[in-house]
């Protein structure tokens, strides 16, 4: 689900982009197997049966894909309600996650390892971060990152030679995932390991200093994560189950006539809990991230997916964009949503279900295959000082700062 305002910070220039993330189509693919190793450990299955998992965040984005599917059964576990049944031919498990990464990694989690789950669906709305991107076209993701991980490096005032933005960690990496060997990921996208954990032998030791560190390869450092090949191959070909777009929804301009084709786009899912509005900073953002769609969900549902060893596939309908303000289309965009995930379901197949996807799995007008990366290891900007702040006191009353910074921020 994504969530639409005006932005809050003012970005210039982007100056210079350090490339970190450039792979071609030879990458290892990590397969998940339960055949060595530890197999990720599920609970009691509250259903046996094999189902693909759809998740949706909200009522709206659900609402399509309930009315379709034939529901059989029920189960609530943890206060999430599971709807059991079947959907184009094939037997599903859908939940309503609630919205926010947290939320969708927790009922994605508890579905993984509840329910016998073969491949794992997020399908909803999102916002465009692509100019090719319109309301009423469709994003599958071939990748997921974390916008919200970002570093401002530099200095005050501002130096274009030297402040720049990248990802959180320097290594570059954004996260950690605990892998064991049924996890989906893919080893050529590591970034990094970090250090075995402590024991309960060194633990009074560990802090020391001179304690001989050694890093775990268990402990996988990442920067992004794939979906699953196959499923972004069936998705690709979703575009036939799209309704033309009234060009009305595509621009917001209500007395525009005419239809425009929807097409599906094989991109890079960003989660971001920030949504900008003026272009120029959507460039900063897109820089460091290239992007083609954004909402609030995506890394949870990757991260425990991917955890858990369950391929998954993103599927969001675009219902606003920063180049159109003025038009928010949310229910055209979940209907959108719906039907290529019906599509999915129903043309599910194991071909390529366990491979993850490449840059090559990209579609030519997606932002990183245009740019040939994914996230930048740095981009130089300035930033100006913020002007004026408004808020909503304890009484109630809205209150106005001007020159809310002052000397504050300035070194002694």
């Amino acid at each position: 689900m994504r969530v639409s305002g005006p932005g809050l910070k003012a970005v210039a220039v982007i100056l210079a982009v350090l490339v970190v993330a450039g792979f071609g189509g030879f990458a290892y693919e990590y397969y998940a197997n339960t055949s060595s190793g530890t197999p990720h450990q599920k609970g009691t299955l509250a259903d046996a049966t094999p189902r693909i998992g759809v998740v949706n965040t909200y009522g709206g984005e659900q609402a399509p894909v309930l009315a379709a599917m034939k529901v059989q059964s029920t189960l609530n576990i943890s206060g999430y309600t599971f709807y059991l049944g079947t959907l184009g031919g094939m037997s599903i498990v859908d939940v309503r996650s609630g919205m926010q990464s947290y939320s969708a990694e927790l009922a994605t989690y508890i579905m993984d390892t509840r329910f016998n789950v073969t491949a794992n669906i997020l399908c909803g709305e999102a916002g465009s971060a692509n100019v090719n991107v319109h309301v009423g076209d469709v994003v599958v993701s071939a990748f997921v990152v974390d916008k919200q991980n970002v570093h401002y490096y530099g200095t005050t005032p501002a130096n274009t030679s030297s402040d720049y933005q990248g990802p959180y960690y320097q290594g570059p990496y954004d996260f950690e995932l605990v892998a064991q060997p049924t996890s989906f990921y893919n080893s050529s996208y590591i970034a990094g390991y970090d250090e075995a954990p402590p024991t309960p032998q060194n633990a009074a030791e560990y802090n020391n200093p001179s304690f001989p560190y050694v890093n775990s390869t268990n402990n996988v450092m990442l920067t992004y994560l794939p979906a699953s090949q196959g499923l972004d191959e069936i998705a690709a070909g979703a575009a036939v189950s799209l309704s033309q777009t009234p060009l009305s929804y595509v621009t917001g301009n209500s007395s525009a006539t005419g239809t425009e084709s929807s097409k599906v786009m094989v991109g890079v899912s960003g989660e971001s809990n920030v949504w900008t509005e003026p272009l120029a900073w959507n460039a900063a953002q897109n820089a460091l991230y290239q992007t083609d769609s954004e909402a609030n969900e995506g890394m949870g549902f990757a991260f425990a997916n991917a955890q858990a060893g369950v391929p998954w596939i993103v599927v969001r309908g675009i219902s606003d964009s920063p180049w159109d303000p003025n038009t928010y289309q949310g229910v055209w965009a979940n209907v959108a949503a719906a039907n290529v995930t019906m599509y999915v379901v129903s043309h599910f197949s194991t071909k390529d279900l366990h491979r993850t996807a490449t840059m090559n799995t990209l579609s030519a007008d997606s932002n990183a295959a245009i740019h040939g990366y994914i996230v930048a290891q740095s981009v130089y900007y300035t930033i100006n000082n913020a002007t004026e702040v408004q808020y909503v006191a304890q009484n109630g009353q809205l209150v106005t700062v001007t020159n809310p910074n002052g000397n504050e921020y300035d070194y002694p």
